[in-house]
């Protein structure tokens, strides 16, 4: 009797080793159809490893089938089937402990939100995933979802909370002497800064923001021309049209295209 049971025993691990085999390589299937932009068959594959792993209680694959599935429904603009695969994603991954997939979930679910306007909602996922980004050390996605938060603040004309967010963001991103992370702290602290007046020391952040970029390798010509319309702006609302025309210039700013391209920048 205890042989067969041993045998019968051996017989299911087999049996669930080779099923989570086939759920694994279903779902490698799907990610691959996804990124060559078969997104239907793509997410034909998914439900299939996400049934497959349900059934044999492959709890990891599950929240992360159900989560990718959720950026593909995400991508097809059907929101509400991606609310759906994040929150059940959220769910199991709270249950086992999957710590990625509890702070990437809730941001997800977050981001939703903020598309419906459902400014509240979105700041309690938000701040789900704020708490593990935080007590696993993920510094970097740390700063990008307070990021996240702080376009709803703006919204609601939370400018204070805003600014204690970015400057945090903008202290991690300094200890961890990330240059292109600084610069989208000091944009985001300088929008904030002119969003309640201060213009002057908008106009101060603009620049550090501006010579961050420049200090990278590889610069962000997107970033600093948006840096220099924001300090035209800035200038305009401090009452210097010369300043606020100068920097507000096209032309200026592809003369500055023109000698970096020269320079090899």
């Amino acid at each position: 009797m205890k042989k067969k049971t041993k045998k019968l025993l051996n017989e299911i691990r087999s049996l669930n080793f080779s099923d989570k085999l086939k759920a694994d390589k279903l779902f490698e299937e799907g990610i691959e159809l996804y990124e060559g932009g078969e997104v239907n068959s793509a997410m034909q594959s998914l439900k299939k490893a996400l049934n497959l792993s349900k059934k044999i209680q492959h709890w990891f694959g599950a929240s992360v089938c159900l989560y990718n599935l959720g950026i593909a429904f995400t991508s097809l603009r059907d929101l509400p089937s991606a609310l759906s695969s994040f929150k059940e994603s959220q769910k199991i991954a709270d249950e086992f402990g999957f710590v990625g997939l509890q702070m990437n979930a809730p941001k997800q679910i977050g981001d939703i939100y903020i598309k419906y306007g459902q400014y509240d909602l979105a700041v309690r996922y938000l701040m789900a995933a704020i708490q593990v980004a935080q007590a696993i050390g993920e510094d970097s996605e740390l700063s990008r979802l307070t990021d996240r938060l702080d376009i709803i603040f703006y919204y609601q004309g939370r400018y204070q909370e805003a600014i204690h967010n970015h400057s945090k963001g903008l202290l991690i991103a300094r200890n961890k002497s990330d240059l292109n992370l600084e610069m989208i702290c000091l944009i985001n602290l300088a929008n904030a800064y002119q969003a309640i007046s201060n213009y002057n020391y908008s106009i101060d952040l603009y620049n550090q923001a501006l010579q961050a970029s420049q200090s990278q390798e590889k610069r962000d010509l997107s970033a600093e021309s948006e840096i220099l319309g924001n300090m035209g702006a800035t200038y305009h609302y401090l009452g210097n049209e010369k300043l606020a025309i100068y920097y507000s210039s096209p032309i200026w700013f592809m003369k500055r295209i023109r000698i970096d391209a020269f320079l090899g920048n």
